[in-house]
């Protein structure tokens, strides 16, 4: 059988059994099974007792079924959630249900719905478990375990069931839950369930409340180690001195007088006017006094996808949000730079703009360029930079090229590979989502 055939099997269950979930509870399944089996031995076996134990289930079960909420009227749930969590951190969200009725309801459950994990047929197709060929005949052709690793994949947001015991008549019930961001991405809240339990909590009744709500789930983040703070105040303090400062571009004292722009020079301080006139791209000089400042690059590349680098691309991204996590504390400002399609893009962030927040949702949303033009990538970047900038590169892993071209701008250099670790100014990036980031299903 193919692929495609137990692609399609694996959805309809998976879907059934979502269906399943809301309308029986699992003690219910437990007396719908004792019913059907006792009413078959007891055919078989003639036994009194196992008509009896057949007559009393299939009463709970009528009873129940009938005895349940036939609609969930004037009642409503809305659910707020801060925009941004980094992952494996317990979060907090607030939910309210207004009960616009005349009586009040007792023992609902919400259950948050979150974007479907269902990985689409092409998906499914394309994209094998890792280690996949190495499982034995059997598992390799049911594909019972891609399925499940496709899941797993998906899977971005755990949320749990909200009990609400009691809502007064016209009065609103505030519940503030949590749940645990499980993978970097964007996770969109498409609705909530709100379920009732029969009389005897056999069966619910649920209704699909239709919601939009769009949540960031950020990189995990840790605190920067002690190596790595003391380079970045070694390198502010050097870039303090008085002599440095005639190199030095972003300044902002007083008016010293015009000069000819250089490579580096901000936008901002551009005289358009005297540039209008003299036909030369024209700058402000100023004075000494300038704000703390580091160039970030980021090099979201790679010469060839293997199993194990994206899972050191997501430990790159958790360095890169905790980095920039410690700049935003500190009130640097930030120019980010990464690739996007064999192109440069670049944004500069600061507390006074209050746009560090942009900057994390590009995070969030990051991939790597696979094979990129290394040559054209590495030419755009040399053209942006100034040499005599505060600059930390940051590099999934260790090639050649981009090494030469790192060392001609002596910057601070966070790398997740083991080479050049014998250089002062390299760090390596440490391993934080191996707990979270499961690859491989055993």
């Amino acid at each position: 059988m193919s692929a495609e055939f137990f692609y399609k099997s694996y959805a309809k269950f998976s879907k059934r059994g979502r269906k399943t979930r809301l309308s029986v509870t699992p003690f219910g399944l437990i007396i719908i099974f004792v019913c059907i089996i006792s009413g078959f031995a007891g055919i078989n076996l003639m036994s009194s007792f196992l008509y009896r134990l057949f007559a009393l289930s299939l009463s709970f079960l009528i009873i129940s079924y009938f005895s349940r909420i036939k609609n969930f009227n004037n009642l409503n749930i809305k659910l707020f959630f801060p925009k941004q969590f980094p992952v494996g951190e317990i979060s907090q969200y607030s939910v309210k249900i207004f009960n616009d009725n005349k009586k009040d309801i007792f023992d609902l459950t919400i259950v948050p719905v979150v974007e479907d994990v269902i990985p689409t047929l092409e998906q499914f197709l394309k994209y094998k478990e890792p280690n996949e060929d190495k499982r034995n005949f059997w598992d390799r052709k049911i594909y019972a375990y891609r399925w499940m690793w496709h899941i797993i994949r998906l899977f971005k947001a755990e949320f749990t069931a909200i009990n609400i015991d009691f809502i007064k008549a016209g009065s609103v019930a505030i519940s503030k839950p949590s749940f645990i961001p499980v993978r970097r991405g964007k996770v969109t809240i498409s609705g909530a369930y709100l379920i009732k339990k029969d009389l005897f909590g056999i069966f619910n009744t649920s209704k699909l409340f239709q919601l939009d709500e769009k949540i960031t789930v950020l990189p995990k983040r840790y605190e920067i180690d002690k190596k790595t703070v003391n380079m970045i105040k070694a390198d502010i303090d050097r870039t303090k001195n008085s002599l440095y400062n005639i190199l030095h571009k972003h300044k902002t004292g007083d008016f010293v007088g015009l000069r000819q722009y250089v490579p580096g020079d901000p936008v901002n301080n551009i005289h358009w006017k005297s540039w209008a006139k003299t036909q030369r791209p024209t700058v402000i000089e100023k004075g000494f006094g300038k704000v703390n400042e580091f160039n970030i690059a980021l090099f979201n590349i790679t010469k060839s996808e293997d199993e194990k680098f994206s899972l050191k691309f997501e430990d790159t991204l958790s360095f890169t949000y905790s980095l920039l996590e410690y700049f935003s504390k500190n009130w640097f400002t930030v120019n980010f730079y990464y690739f996007n399609n064999n192109e440069l893009k670049t944004i500069t962030v600061n507390n006074d703009k209050g746009n560090y927040p942009k900057l994390y949702e590009i995070i969030c949303k990051l991939d790597y360029n696979i094979n990129p033009e290394i040559e054209k990538l590495v030419n755009q970047l040399r053209k942006r930079l100034n040499k005599h900038s505060n600059s930390f590169f940051v590099l999934p892993e260790y090639d050649e090229k981009i090494f030469n071209f790192v060392d001609s701008f002596k910057p601070i250099t966070a790398l997740n590979s083991d080479d050049k670790m014998d250089r002062r100014r390299v760090i390596k990036i440490p391993e934080v989502n191996k707990n979270i980031e499961q690859i491989t299903i055993t």
